[in-house]
C-alpha cells in the first residue's frame, strides 16, 4: 500500500494491517493437512492506526498458523507510522501487531527477513517487529530489521506492580527466541514500562531469549513519578549488554538475561 491518510478502525474492530488486517491458518479434516497462509514480497508504506485490538504495518494479528517474509533480505518492508490511539490497551508492531498461537501442535508462525522503518507508537504491547508474541516457536523472528523509533505512550499500573507495559526495539514481549535480527532504534516508555532494546520482556524460563542479534540507538523512560524527567542512554559497545531486556525498568521473566552471541551496532544499516 502507498498513501499519507491514516487507515482508522473503530474500537469494534479485532484486528488492523497495511497489508491484511488478520490472517488464520490451521488444520483442515479431509484431508488432514496444514493451512498455512504467508505474506511474502511486499510494502506498506501507509500510516497504519487503530484505536483498539492489534494493528501492524504487514499485519494486525496472526492466529495461530501462518508466517510473514520468506527466505530473503528485507522480503516484506513497513515504511509508514504504525499507531495504537487512545488509551485503551492493545498490541502494535512494525510488521505484526499480535502473533496469537493456540495450537500447541502449531509448527509454522514465524516473522522472516522483514524490516521496519516506520515509527511505532501505543499502549501495553509495542514493538518494532512485533507488538506482541504468545508463539513457544523456535526462531519465532529471525532475520529482522527494526529502525523506525519505538514509544510506548500511556503510563499504566503503579510503582509496585511494574508488569503492565512493554516496549521493546524488536518485540514488546515474546515467549520464544529472536534470532539474527537487527534494532538500530530510539526506543521510549513512561514511567513503569518494561523496556528494552530487544524485548521488553521474555516469558519462558530458559529460553535464550536473543541470539546473534545487534543493539544500537538509544533508550529513555520517565524514570522519575515527582517531577517526571526522563533518564536517556545513548548505547555503546561498553552498555549494550545491560539494555537488551531493559534494565532500566525491565523485566526477564526467564529469571536470567538469556541471550547468546549479541553484539553492538555501530551505525544504522541499509535495508537492501
Amino acid at each position: 500500500t502507498n498513501g499519507t491518510k491514516a487507515l482508522d478502525n473503530s474500537a469494534d474492530c479485532n484486528a488492523f494491517g497495511g497489508i491484511v488486517g488478520m490472517i488464520y491458518g490451521g488444520m483442515t479434516n479431509s484431508p488432514a493437512k496444514a493451512y498455512i497462509p504467508e505474506i511474502v514480497s511486499c510494502v506498506n508504506k501507509g500510516t497504519v492506526s487503530s484505536y483498539a485490538g492489534a494493528v501492524g504495518g504487514i499485519a494486525g494479528l496472526i492466529y495461530d498458523w501462518g508466517k510473514v517474509g520468506g527466505t530473503e533480505n528485507a522480503n516484506c518492508i513497513n515504511e509508514g507510522e504504525v499507531k495504537l490511539l487512545g488509551t485503551s490497551a492493545g498490541y502494535a508492531g512494525g510488521i505484526v501487531g499480535y502473533f496469537h498461537q493456540v495450537d500447541a501442535t502449531n509448527t509454522e508462525m514465524s516473522c522472516t527477513y522483514s524490516a521496519n522503518k516506520g515509527a511505532v507508537s501505543g499502549n501495553k504491547y509495542i514493538g518494532g517487529i512485533v507488538g506482541y508474541s504468545t508463539s513457544t516457536i523456535v526462531d519465532n523472528i529471525a532475520n529482522c530489521v527494526s529502525l523506525g523509533s519505538v514509544e510506548g505512550t500511556i503510563e499504566t499500573g503503579t510503582k509496585d506492580a511494574k508488569f503492565n507495559g512493554f516496549v521493546g526495539g524488536i518485540a514488546g514481549s515474546t515467549a520464544s527466541s529472536i534470532i539474527n535480527s537487527q534494532v538500530y532504534a530510539a526506543v521510549k516508555g513512561v514511567y513503569y514500562s518494561n523496556i528494552g532494546m530487544i524485548t521488553g520482556s521474555e516469558r519462558v524460563a530458559g529460553t535464550v531469549v536473543a541470539k546473534d542479534c545487534q543493539v544500537g540507538g538509544s533508550i529513555s523512560i520517565d524514570h522519575d513519578e515527582e517531577d517526571e524527567s526522563t533518564k536517556s542512554i545513548n548505547i555503546d559497545g561498553d552498555n549494550y549488554h545491560n539494555y537488551i531486556f531493559g534494565n532500566i525498568a525491565g523485566v526477564d521473566w526467564s529469571g536470567t538475561d538469556n541471550y547468546d552471541g549479541c553484539t553492538f551496532l555501530e551505525s544504522k544499516p541499509t535495508i537492501q
